[in-house]
């Protein structure tokens, strides 16, 4: 998972739906539905992403989520 973070380039914003969908498919399901959230917050916490701003969300894309919308990240070059 570090390598798929590591690997996004300086700049890039997307929801973190979109790097699950990568690493899902290069086999790392979650344990849990709620361990992305938690993926997610050690990566802000460590300053490799950062929310682009509290309130701009994008709407989820997976059937499961489709009424949820998440806050866009931008990968920052911590590193």
């Amino acid at each position: 998972m570090r390598d798929l973070i590591y690997n996004l380039p300086e700049g890039w914003e997307g929801i973190f739906e979109q790097i699950r969908f990568i690493a899902e498919g290069e086999g790392y399901p979650a344990h849990h539905k709620n361990a992305w959230g938690s993926i997610t917050r050690i990566w802000i916490d460590k300053g490799a992403l950062r929310h682009k701003s509290p309130i701009v969300e994008e709407k989820m894309t997976d059937p499961i989520n489709h009424a949820r919308k998440s806050k866009i990240l931008v990968r920052t070059g911590w590193i």
